[in-house]
């Protein structure tokens, strides 16, 4: 994943509070309106 894409953010898939792991592929780069919306939900 290229992690200088600009004007995104970079999203946990599974959150921390939900038991997601900080690694590789649990990361997606998300529009920040999209992250925000998203907020705490697991992503498929």
């Amino acid at each position: 994943m290229d992690l200088l894409l600009t004007g995104h953010h970079i999203d946990h898939k599974k959150p921390f509070s939900k038991g997601g792991l900080p690694v590789e592929v649990n990361l997606q780069a998300l529009w920040p309106e999209c992250n925000l919306r998203k907020g705490c939900q697991v992503t498929s």
